[in-house]
């Protein structure tokens, strides 16, 4: 069953027409979305007429309720199935989550409401106002059985403030939203929404958060501009002594229109009575697809799903949701062995997926590359439609161990990578590398979008090598992976070409699409480095991973250019096409920390990972400033094309979050991994509020504008801080800045710590710190239109 609730969707303000929009996401699934009269089929608990409700827009679990002056949301929630409400968590250090107590028979529904007073408004009677129908229900308590119900697009509050109006309507997917219209020489500073039922509400000045039990909803400004001529203007939240919301408008055109334009911000749990990970992502217009491994029995395939039940002790998943975080469907797939599946891509109306296989009966198709099993674990590889159904699938590899880790598609060929310990059934004749080299290699291979192989290749020294994710353009293939291997791998000319040693170095290797090797190259200093994950930009090739070495991972003037002391850092790369690192950075802080995936975009690059360092990783703004807690935190963060961040956001709860896969899609960033947190997954519209018996997959969906400081900061060189990280003091060297210059120092949880005037000679300033938070903070300076930004990492403790 789809499960639905609310979230703030747009927020949009003009001038002449100013106008605060909020949309609900909500969308209509059976019969036409509309806001329906109460003419008597709104009933309280009692069974008795509601007549204080005028209007209704329900769909699924959730009703919005509009009333004289104000408004409301609710919606029901399942219990997580088999858990006694209340029950504690039985924590395992070593494995997943237990849950102590008896298993329920029955899933208990429990109703959540917030509502939403705006405070000195006037009882206004909401009026409809759209195109109007009607539509008859049947009603057991009137004679005849039934009522006519009239139906509108639009339900208007004239005047609710003087000069405002407040406008439900229709948006274009199906969903609400609502409108603050403020009219010529009306004060917008009028408008104060205070919401009732939320447990908890935390509002920054880009954000606002209503924690409840069942789930957050989350607003966030991201950008304010003029219609005219687009220029940006800055919008912000303001919260009142009563804990009411409004909106803070810096210098506003009397005479223009102005936009605020929040996006929705959602995350779901995805998973039911057993073990589920989430470890690829894609995107399209249309929706999200996410491919996982499952020990689920019950409730994750949906009807009409190619496979319905499990068919082994772990099957791989896939999934497919729309943009607004509800489920369209979702299928097992596996045999009778382990199957788990760690890779996915997107091409016209086919859904490729990768993995590792030890079932001897997976539904391999008549004229497939490879109908059986090769012996002792296999990759496979399937191909499905956009609705679900399976179009091919294959095994791939041999004699021995073998596994699909990556997927990308280009020039009508998917690209595979991955690797394998067996002696045949992966490289074709005259392939650049045709025999297995070391105890295992990486592999790459090319495949038709029907299935069928066109050539294979190992990639390996005399060692263990891991082929760990492919991409690839119209130009070529590339390659990401670690190797042990201390020949074999690079070719002449290459940023690396010496294995410098500690028990892995990253590898990144260039192929051509018919499969001759470009060029390779070792990526690593003399501790352990891994490369996990490879992408193509306009302007060169990002590379991450993660790191335990102190040198050559960091390039001049670096984001991060040490390691931040807690072992394994990610770190981040960018190469060009010729196999020269443009830059590096680290990026980590005092515990472990690594990069499992990226997607570039024209302006940089995002990342996801998971972290167990507290405050270093996330910047002010976000949507998770600090780490939760427990064993680790996902982040997501965004770097511009020069290697700078931009902003970094921790995502999770109390327990273990993992980050795995993100992908881009019009304006979102998609992420998913796995959790075992009780609290800090479900935002918005989730289709699952709450965690099931022990891990579950994640699935979020992120603005790219709408989280954190979205300008970029300083480009290598500008601002330079140190001692970093900082204890008592600290120097802050900018070239060209003399005199007095506006500084504000904030702290990883986004509050500012310090703002003022000080003064520069000769472009340096020394700054005696105040009492601020371990981990992260942001030092900004502003003179006369310039703005510079720089991280600056503070050891010691809040009270020196």
């Amino acid at each position: 069953m789809v499960e639905r609730s609310h979230s703030i969707h747009t927020l949009a303000t003009s001038l002449t027409l100013l106008a605060f929009v909020h949309g609900i996401a909500v969308q209509a699934q059976n019969g036409l979305p509309a806001f329906r009269e109460n003419v008597g089929q709104v009933v309280d608990q009692d069974g008795q007429v509601n007549r204080n409700v005028r209007f209704m827009f329900s769909v699924g679990n959730t009703r919005i309720q509009l009333r004289d002056g104000a408004f409301s949301y609710e919606w029901n929630i399942p219990e997580p199935a088999g858990i006694q409400a209340g029950q504690p968590l039985h924590i395992d250090e070593d494995g997943p989550v237990h849950l102590r107590g008896s298993r329920n028979d029955h899933t208990p529904i429990r109703t959540q409401r917030i509502d939403v007073e705006l405070v000195g408004a006037l009882p206004v009677r909401p009026l409809a106002n759209g195109s109007c129908r009607s539509e008859k229900l049947y009603h057991a308590k009137r004679s005849g059985g039934s009522v006519t119900v009239p139906q509108s697009t639009e339900v208007r509050y004239n005047g609710i403030y003087p000069g405002i109006d407040l406008v439900f309507k229709l948006n274009a997917e199906g969903g609400a939203k609502y409108d603050l219209v403020v009219h010529p020489g009306a004060d917008a500073s009028l408008i104060q929404l205070l919401y009732h039922g939320a447990d908890r509400s935390i509002c920054s000045p880009t954000s606002l958060e209503l924690r409840t039990a069942g789930g957050s909803i989350r607003e966030t400004i991201p950008v304010s501009y003029y219609t005219s001529d687009r220029s940006e203007v800055p919008v912000h939240f303001r919260s009142f002594p009563d804990g009411s919301v409004g909106f803070q408008l810096d210098s506003p055109r009397t005479t223009d229109t102005l936009v605020i334009d929040p996006f929705p911000v959602w995350g779901t749990y995805f998973g039911s009575n057993g073990w589920d990970a989430g470890y690829a992502i894609a995107s399209d217009a249309d929706g999200v697809l996410v491919a996982g491994e499952t020990r689920s029995t019950d409730n994750l395939a949906t009807t009409g799903a190619f496979q319905q039940e499990l068919a082994g002790q772990t099957d791989a998943f896939l999934a497919r949701f729309d943009h607004g975080g509800q489920l369209q469907w979702c299928t097992y797939f596996g045999g009778s062995g382990f199957d788990q599946a760690t890779s996915i891509c997107l091409w016209e109306e086919r859904i490729f997926v990768g993995g590792f296989t030890e079932s001897t009966d997976l539904p391999t198709t008549d004229g497939c590359h490879q109908p059986d099993t090769g012996g002792n674990g296999d990759g496979f590889l399937a191909a499905f439609s956009l609705e679900g159904s399976l179009r091919w699938c294959t095994y791939l590899g041999g004699n021995n161990a073998d596994g699909v880790m990556g997927l990308a598609y280009s020039a009508n060929a998917l690209h595979v990578a991955g690797h394998t310990r067996s002696d045949n059934g992966i490289s074709t004749p005259n392939s650049q590398q045709p025999a297995r080299a070391g105890g295992a290699d990486a592999f790459l291979a090319s495949f038709t979008p029907d299935g069928v192989r066109m050539w294979g290749t190992y990639h390996g020294g005399g060692n263990l090598d891991i082929g760990s994710a492919v991409a690839s353009n119209e130009d070529g293939i590339y390659m990401a992976g670690w190797t042990s291997s201390g020949s074999g791998i690079a070719t002449p000319g290459v940023f690396q070409f010496f294995f410098r040693g500690g028990s892995w170095d990253g590898m990144l290797a260039r192929y051509s699409l018919s499969g001759e090797l470009v060029w390779s190259s070792y990526y690593g200093g003399f501790q352990g480095d891994q490369a996990y994950c490879v992408g193509i930009a306009d302007d060169g090739i990002y590379l991450g991973g993660a790191s335990e070495s102190t040198a050559y991972m960091s390039s001049p003037g670096a984001f991060q250019p040490e390691n931040g002391g807690g072992g394994w850092d990610g770190f981040l790369a960018k190469f060009d096409p010729n196999g020269e690192r443009i830059w590096g950075t680290l990026y980590g802080g005092f515990d472990t920390d690594v990069i499992n995936g990226l997607a570039p975009s024209a302006s940089g690059v995002h990342v996801i990972g998971s972290s167990s360092s507290v405050y270093v990783l996330g910047s002010p703004g976000v949507h998770q400033p600090a780490f939760a807690g427990g064993y680790a935190d996902a982040f997501v963060a965004r770097f511009n094309s020069s290697g700078s961040r931009i902003w970094g956001s921790y995502y999770g709860g109390q327990l273990g979050d993992y980050g795995n896969g993100i992908a881009l899609a019009d304006q979102k960033v998609l992420a998913t991994g796995y959790t075992a947190s009780i609290s800090g997954i479900a935002y918005g519209p989730a289709h699952q509020h709450t965690i099931n018996l022990e891990v579950d997959a994640f699935l979020a969906e992120f603005p790219i504008s709408a989280v954190g400081i979205d300008e970029p900061l300083t480009t290598p060189g500008d601002l330079k801080l140190s001692p970093c990280p900082a204890d008592e003091w600290v120097d802050i060297v900018a070239e060209g800045l003399n005199g007095p210059v506006w500084l504000t120092l904030t702290d990883a949880a986004g509050r500012t710590i310090l703002e003022r005037s000080i003064t520069f000679e000769q472009g340096v300033h020394r700054l005696v710190l105040p009492a601020i938070a371990t981990g992260s903070a942001l030092v900004t300076l502003r003179k006369e239109g310039l703005s510079y930004s720089g991280r600056l990492l503070v050891a010691g403790s809040p009270e020196r």
